[in-house]
């Protein structure tokens, strides 16, 4: 693991208004995905990007158990669910559709979610968690959609809090890669948070209900879209950088 020399500076998520988001959730046999309805009203700055940018949609990915589920590992540990949140530079480029084919034109913050570990105290819910989970029933079926209005009450930023505390130093892991979904886009700057925020046995429960004939669920989970995460691939001589300094 390389740090990076320049000590990165901490990322940080806004929210215009500090309003809750609106759009639509979709199951698109992939992965269940929120695609907003306003556009550049949450912004990723920090971690040494370049340009601020935008969030275009965010998505889930997970296992059919409890022991896989994240396309991510950190020391060779596997987590039961991954949040991806895809964000688009602005500035350099007038739609998303150019800047997820243009160079460094896209952003991605990947957030591994645990279980609480049994007899230790659990955290406080996860708002956003329990409100998309409600969510997904609306989105069962393959190729449904549910529009999402404000009065959902849905806050993003409660998905990754530590991106908007500024008292709480976020660390994270940062590597130039692509997009794990179609597009495979290779414009990416994703950045892999390293503090793992809770979800319940029953909130995954509302990812694994759905259903899906593009997932890889397998024997009695087939027609479910659990198991819809991309192995973990080689480095290919990419770096990996890191804000978290070793005592």
């Amino acid at each position: 693991m390389q740090k990076d020399p320049t000590n990165p500076p901490n990322l940080r998520l806004t929210v215009a208004g500090n309003k809750p988001i609106t759009g639509e959730i979709r199951n698109n046999g992939y992965a269940p995905t929120f695609f907003l309805a306003e556009e550049l009203t949450v912004k990723l700055a920090g971690g040494l990007l370049q340009e601020n940018y935008f969030l275009k949609q965010f998505n889930f990915h997970f296992g059919c158990n409890d022991t896989v589920g994240s396309e991510h590992t950190i020391d060779g540990n596997t987590y039961p669910i991954e949040l991806h949140m895809v964000f688009w530079d602005n500035t350099n480029y007038a739609t998303y559709e150019l800047a997820a084919q243009g160079e460094d034109g896209l952003a991605a913050v990947a957030v591994l979610y645990e279980l609480p570990m049994a007899n230790i105290s659990a955290t406080p819910a996860n708002n956003a968690l329990e409100k998309i989970a409600r969510l997904l029933n609306n989105v069962v079926e393959e190729n449904s959609n549910y529009v999402v209005t404000q009065s959902e009450g849905l806050h993003i930023e409660d998905l990754a809090p530590l991106l908007v505390s500024p008292d709480v130093a976020d660390r994270f892991y940062k590597y130039k890669g692509s997009l794990t979904t179609p597009g495979c886009y290779e414009s990416v700057t994703w950045f892999v948070m390293n503090n793992h925020p809770q979800i319940t046995e029953q909130e995954i429960m509302a990812f694994r209900n759905l259903k899906s004939s593009k997932a890889h669920a397998q024997g009695p989970n087939v027609g479910r879209m659990c198991n819809n995460f991309r192995n973990v691939m080689p480095l290919n001589g990419r770096q990996i950088h890191s804000n978290i300094v070793l005592e």
